[in-house]
């Protein structure tokens, strides 16, 4: 029975009191115990943070493709427990690793974070080889006109995404002929508000890679920006460490230090690791707004020294 289900009906707040004091019962040792230090000085208000082959789903529609990544989880209050679901309470600082962007998650980022209060709206992305291709609607001179661009992708020298119009055209039938024999920079008919994480000059579109990610924040030193197999490449600076794994894994996420919060449980100075449940799958499915129901379908074991080890399946 799928725990939506069982946990719906008129004693479904019964039978989630159930779950979570189960799962209390099992592991309270390490909701008081913590672990010993692994030889760094916890900052407050920090938690490490490992992830290797794992799709990182922001929201249902937005997920990010992480193929190995170390970081810190940084709790904007050092007071509050680290909870995955409150993407505003954190931000994600990557100390090297490399993360992906496929065209859907771009699109719907863009179209729900970036672009609301500019001319652009109803945006589609496309990657094909090494070009960048979108399907929009601007709002040019009080007319709603749709356009298409065709961009090439590198990494500015700030450390800003670079998107270069190579075409510029519109199945509209004036503004195609406008466009056909009088050619505009891109600067010219994209008019951007100050204050947001994109800005156009000449025929480049600039897209601040701090803010591309906006819940919860990811930012971090960008190496390389590239296309590949049809999923946008962030590379950023530094190096993955090996992570204090419980176990040996093709894929995981590994959290360590500062508290954090599953439900109702309170994990104190949390060391916790997630792994796939079947390992002949090629990835981690990990949902930020709903896990718990993935941990409630997966297996809880409680390791030496009052770790966490998860075994959860993919969504």
């Amino acid at each position: 029975m799928k725990i939506a289900q069982y946990l719906k009906g008129p004693l479904g707040v019964q039978k989630q009191a159930i779950v979570f004091s189960a799962f209390a019962k099992a592991f309270g040792k390490t909701l008081i115990a913590g672990h010993p230090d692994f030889g760094e000085e916890p900052v407050p208000g920090c938690i490490r943070f490992w992830a290797k082959e794992v799709h990182l789903y922001l929201e249902p529609d937005i997920r990010l493709q992480i193929e190995d990544l170390f970081g810190n989880l940084i709790m904007r209050d050092p007071a509050r427990a680290f909870a995955p679901e409150a993407k505003g309470d954190y931000d994600l600082r990557v100390e090297g690793g490399k993360i992906f962007l496929d065209a859907e998650s771009l699109s719907n980022l863009l179209n729900r974070y970036l672009l609301p209060g500019t001319m652009i709206e109803k945006i589609s992305i496309a990657f094909e080889g090494q070009t960048m291709k979108a399907e929009a609607r601007i709002n040019f001179r009080h007319v709603n006109l749709p356009i298409s661009l065709e961009s090439e992708i590198s990494l500015s020298p700030e450390g800003r995404i670079a998107l270069r119009t190579r075409k510029l055209s519109s199945a509209n039938f004036l503004l195609s002929g406008l466009l056909r024999f009088f050619p505009v920079e891109i600067e010219r008919v994209l008019k951007l508000p100050e204050g947001i994480p994109l800005s156009v000059s000449g025929d480049t579109l600039f897209v601040d890679a701090e803010g591309i990610i906006p819940r919860p924040k990811v930012f971090g030193c960008l190496k390389a920006v590239k296309l590949e197999n049809e999923r946008l490449a962030l590379t950023y600076a530094g190096t993955v460490p090996k992570p204090p794994l419980l176990e040996p894994a093709p894929h995981y996420l590994m959290c360590v230090g500062h508290d954090m919060a599953i439900g109702k449980i309170l994990l104190r100075d949390a060391r916790l690791q997630v792994i796939q449940i079947d390992p002949e799958k090629r990835h981690l499915d990990f949902s930020l707004e709903s896990y718990p129901c993935q941990l409630i379908e997966g297996i809880a074991r409680l390791r030496p020294e009052d770790a966490l080890l998860v075994s959860i399946p993919n969504l």
